[in-house]
């Protein structure tokens, strides 16, 4: 049996400003911070062989505080959040007003969403597809993913066995998702829960 823990970066100062990232970077918060390291809290007693993750600093930096050199870090641009173009580093209020309609596709998780210059929803469900393969084959039997907003939205998806097209949603930063493989089938048994976020530390994990 394969194990599958996957989970967004901290909360980012620009996170708290309303300002997109996608490829580009801004330290995590305080808060962020915090909210890793109780997640690994209440990873501790987890035997995670190896973690996945977005070569963004974000990410990278929440692995770190997650893990505590407790397991190899490995990178893979392939988990990267969706690059968003044109739409970097612009405040999200001054989208919504300036581009209505595709920030309301952006803001529901739309398979149509692509911003001018940017990356489309079907190009980073095909990499990180791609990415998933090669973790599924790595020998690590259990593994945590770190990625990004709609990289995790998308994983998620793919892991749950649906097709590309549908709505994606984004879970707030450090929410835990847990899959265990068997027979070559992905079975979810937590969906973005955040009670190490809100002070409960209680192992019983539960789809929701």
């Amino acid at each position: 049996m394969k194990e599958l823990y996957i989970t967004r970066h901290g909360q980012t100062e620009w996170n708290v400003a309303g300002r997109l990232q996608g490829i580009s970077n801004s330290p995590l918060t305080e808060k962020g911070a915090a909210d890793a390291k109780r997640l690994g809290k209440r990873l501790a007693a987890v035997p995670i062989d190896k973690v996945f993750c977005s070569d963004l600093l974000r990410a990278q930096e929440t692995a770190a505080l997650i893990m505590q050199d407790r397991a190899p870090i490995v990178t893979d641009p392939r988990l990267r959040e969706l690059h968003m173009g044109n739409w970097e580093a612009k405040l999200l209020q001054d989208l919504k007003e300036e581009e209505p309609e595709i920030y309301r596709q952006f803001e529901t998780g739309s398979a149509g969403f692509h911003p001018a210059g940017g990356e489309s929803m079907r190009t980073v469900w095909d990499r990180v597809k791609e990415a998933l393969t090669e973790i599924e084959d790595d020998p690590a039997d259990t593994a945590l993913i770190v990625c990004h907003g709609k990289t995790q939205g998308l994983l998620l998806d793919i892991l749950q066995g649906k097709e590309f097209g549908g709505d994606t949603r984004v879970l707030p930063g450090t929410a835990l998702s847990h899959f265990v493989r068997e027979e070559g089938v992905w079975r979810a048994v937590l969906l973005g829960d955040t009670r190490h976020i809100e002070g409960i530390t209680t192992n019983e994990y539960q789809v929701e």
